[in-house]
């Protein structure tokens, strides 16, 4: 029986289906804001492509961030729902993890980990510095961090001696100002499908030989690192009452 996996971290929304660790088919598509309407119509033509039922999935795994709060909020709930309705397991997987087992292939010798850049928007990045463990599966190796790009070196400083492969939807963002950063970053190409996150990536997190992960509503969490947009704009009109 399938796994369903969805990822609504950035701009891109991405589905896949996969059995074990064989992956049936994938999907997504440039969603912006439009996460909500798109990710149903996705899901259902992913599973007409497998000949396949939703009710022929038998675990969901949903990105869990961070990212955009509205995508995520999106795949989260929509997940959750799903879950709920078929009486099936689910399970969240860190979106910057699947980021950076995409990445994974392009590590060259000599360097020293992984970097994975979801754009945050306000001229920052989510980040995390991961290192390849048991399986070419990437272990965090620092704490998640919301920081400008121009401040990224402070992750390895201590840590890191060989330069890091970075990508990602971030990388692409601020390309210049990591460029600047000291020359211990190598950029994937601009055009390397790699800078995206594929769902297919958490099935593999979360099945056989994968990280270790854990089943349940409570797994299928956002990350949130920093407050929404949204409620930043209340905040600053409760604190600057003249922005209104």
């Amino acid at each position: 029986m399938p796994t369903l996996a969805i990822d609504t971290a950035t701009e891109t929304l991405s589905v896949a289906l996969g059995e074990g660790n064989h992956i049936l088919a994938d999907g997504g598509m440039k969603a912006g804001r439009a996460h909500l309407e798109l990710l149903l119509p996705e899901i259902e033509l992913l599973l007409g492509r497998c000949s396949l039922r939703i009710r022929d999935v038998d675990h969901i795994v949903v990105g869990t961030g961070p990212g955009t709060f509205s995508g995520l909020r999106v795949g989260i709930s929509t997940g959750r729902a799903l879950a709920q309705a078929l009486d099936i397991p689910i399970s969240g997987s860190s979106s910057l993890q699947a980021l950076a087992l995409r990445m994974a292939p392009a590590l060259a010798e000599g360097e020293d980990g992984l970097l994975p850049l979801i754009d945050a928007r306000r001229g920052q990045v989510f980040t995390r510095l991961y290192r390849l463990g048991d399986g070419d599966i990437p272990e965090p190796a620092s704490d998640i961090a919301c920081l400008g790009p121009e401040h990224i070196g402070r992750l390895w400083a201590t840590e890191v001696t060989g330069r890091l492969l970075a990508g990602g939807d971030g990388a692409l963002a601020y390309h210049q100002r990591l460029d600047d950063v000291g020359g211990r970053l190598r950029l994937l190409a601009a055009d390397d499908p790699r800078n995206i996150i594929n769902a297919s990536c958490h099935i593999r997190l979360t099945g056989p030989g994968g990280a270790e992960h854990h089943q349940g509503m409570d797994t299928a969490l956002p990350v949130y690192i920093r407050e929404p947009d949204a409620d930043r704009t209340i905040l600053l009109r409760k604190r600057l009452p003249w922005l209104t």
